[in-house]
């Protein structure tokens, strides 16, 4: 039997609208957050972390290929999409870069609950939470079929995956759905 390996993936190609400044580049500690999201990934144990990127971003990354938004205002569908499709390992571990509170640690949880064929999706008292997640290849096929028919949901994406048996469902208690919480205003950037 063969066990999964990963690759990584940060979304960080969002308008960050809502922050009024570009949350890749907010700081914790001496890294910003784009570097810290990289460097979780790499400690999890993914062989090779790829960043994407919005269009008209000048984000560069040391030891992380970055990848353009080929469409804009699309979301984290196309990114991720993409990502599947370059993908050499067996699944993609998927992080936004606005979860600063997300650890090493939860990744490889996240990560051992996958199979050789399956990946793995959180899921808190809100929904599924798609953008720290683990996706089996198998499911390129279906994230490009939904960019190409404008299904550009995530949870959309994930509901296929859960129904097909590619995805499993990780259902978290309060202290684990703390991880997750993600900032989006100025107000709601934690203190370090």
């Amino acid at each position: 039997m063969n066990h999964p390996t990963f690759e990584g993936l940060v979304l960080a190609g969002g308008r960050s609208s809502r922050m009024g400044r570009d949350k890749a580049l907010l700081m914790r500690g001496d890294e910003t957050w784009m570097v810290r999201q990289a460097r979780v990934l790499r400690e999890a144990g993914c062989r090779k972390v790829r960043v994407a990127i919005g269009q008209g971003a000048a984000h560069e990354l040391p030891g992380c290929d970055i990848l353009v938004d080929r469409t804009s205002d699309v979301g984290p569908l196309e990114p991720m999409a993409h990502g599947l499709l370059l993908l050499q390992e067996s699944h993609l571990v998927v992080l936004a870069v606005d979860l600063p509170d997300i650890t090493t640690e939860f990744v490889q949880t996240l990560m051992a609950r996958c199979d050789e064929e399956r990946g793995c999706v959180p899921r808190t008292a809100s929904g599924w939470e798609p953008l720290a997640a683990v996706y089996p290849r198998s499911l390129e096929t279906q994230a490009r079929d939904h960019l190409v028919r404008n299904i550009l949901s995530l949870r959309k994406l994930v509901d296929f995956g859960i129904g097909a048996n590619l995805l499993l469902p990780w259902d978290l208690d309060a202290g684990e759905q703390q991880i997750l919480l993600n900032a989006n205003h100025p107000h709601e950037i934690p203190e370090f």
